[in-house]
């Protein structure tokens, strides 16, 4: 069974891309010339995807009863390079499920050194459409029982079955450990639901010759598990607005400002963005943006809009007329609170969602529109960075 939190107990962007690169490095790890020997090592589905899946099973992407909208899992995350070290937590949020896919959005935490306090580095969509662990975007959240129990140890990969201790509870676990010229790669599932317990990679040189640690590399990150529970807020049943169905791109202008630093003034740039619907279904679209200062393009980033995202680019009009202002949610983990509020300002009345901290350390905001649901504003403030990037909505096409 998954360690699970109640769904609601309220009373009351650049992340050291250590993370990304961990995760994306367990994709390439993954693969294998060893495709008989190990069956869920063939490539991932591509264009025959119905044939393989037939060929084998295994491919064939399996969706645990507890992988559905608005469901989050929380993992905390640690690195250590030549060029420093990295800590904080991670949440995986699923927003939208269909037979073929699952659309997650992750939002990445990062632990500051020199004041302790927590900011919001990054965001990414994910799109898992394979059974296969490793070949999905960012790492395999989760595997199919059946996908585990066909693995077997072969000349790059151990396979160990052993208790495996988290937040004093202990798991019935699947360890793989692989090696592949310059990297190593442990992964740890459940046993019983096929979850995810953590991730080490380490890639590079060996620290020292001969050393028998083939983890004491130049580079290592270490992904552990903490919490999965069950989110059930207000839009999350809503219907899309119907203009999301034909909208093809929005247009955003806004600012980026660092504040103090030891300059008199504050520093302002003007920055663009563009975000455009590259796949769509019923109630889900993918939407990539770009965003771009002075003509150069400075961030790429993916989203996934589905009925359980929270700081999507729209939510139902009709939810956010009907919701009550105040705390919407809190999360007992990353010690986060989500609110709601109805506020007047430069760009009409907005219903504006804030997801912030204890300490106020970083706020995220974003404001819709009460008439179409459109998103009207954002914001991200990291108050250690002591930087505020925000967009107003310019345009739809």
């Amino acid at each position: 069974m998954l360690d699970l939190i109640p769904a609601n107990n309220a009373r009351h962007f650049q992340f050291s891309r250590w993370m990304v690169l961990f995760l994306c490095g367990v994709m390439a790890l993954s693969g294998s010339a060893n495709a008989q020997e190990n069956p869920i090592n063939a490539p991932p589905p591509q264009a025959d995807a119905a044939k393989k899946a037939v060929e084998n099973p295994l491919l064939k992407l399996v969706i645990p009863a507890y992988v559905k909208p608005g469901m989050r899992f929380v993992f905390n995350g640690s690195s250590v390079s030549m060029k420093g070290t990295g800590e904080g937590p991670m949440r995986y949020d699923v927003v939208a499920v269909t037979d073929s896919r699952v659309l997650m959005n992750s939002v990445n935490y990062v632990k500051y050194g020199f004041d302790g306090k927590i900011g919001v580095s990054s965001s990414a969509g994910v799109d898992v459409r394979s059974g296969v662990p490793g070949t999905n975007s960012i790492g395999s959240i989760w595997v199919s029982k059946e996908a585990l129990a066909a693995m077997a140890a072969d000349n790059t990969m151990t396979v160990a079955y052993e208790k495996w201790p988290i937040n004093g509870r202990s798991y019935d676990a699947v360890i793989l450990v692989k090696q592949i010229q310059d990297s190593a790669q442990r992964t740890i599932y459940d046993r019983e639901t096929g979850l995810l317990l953590g991730m080490q990679l380490a890639t590079g040189k060996m620290r020292q010759d001969n050393d028998l640690n083939i983890f004491n590399r130049e580079n290592s990150s270490i992904l552990s598990y903490q919490t999965a529970r069950q989110l059930d807020l207000p839009w999350f049943k809503a219907d899309a607005p119907k203009w999301t169905k034909t909208v093809k791109r929005m247009k955003y202008q806004g600012q980026s400002r660092l504040s103090g630093g030891g300059v008199a003034q504050d520093i302002v740039t003007a920055q663009s963005k563009t975000a455009e619907i590259t796949d769509r279904g019923d109630d889900w679209a993918i939407i990539k943006s770009t965003s771009e200062s002075q003509g150069v393009t400075i961030a790429k980033d993916t989203l996934s809009n589905g009925p359980a995202t929270i700081g999507g680019y729209w939510i139902n009009p009709d939810a956010l007329n009907k919701m009550k202002q105040g705390v919407v949610d809190e999360d007992p983990t990353l010690h986060s609170v989500l609110t709601f509020q109805i506020q007047e300002g430069a760009v009409g009345k907005l219903g504006v969602l804030v997801e912030t901290n204890a300490d106020r350390s970083y706020q995220l905001v974003w404001g819709y529109s009460l008439d179409d649901g459109a998103l009207m504003y954002s914001m991200v403030q990291d108050s250690s960075m002591q930087t505020t990037t925000e967009f107003k909505l310019v345009g739809r096409e």
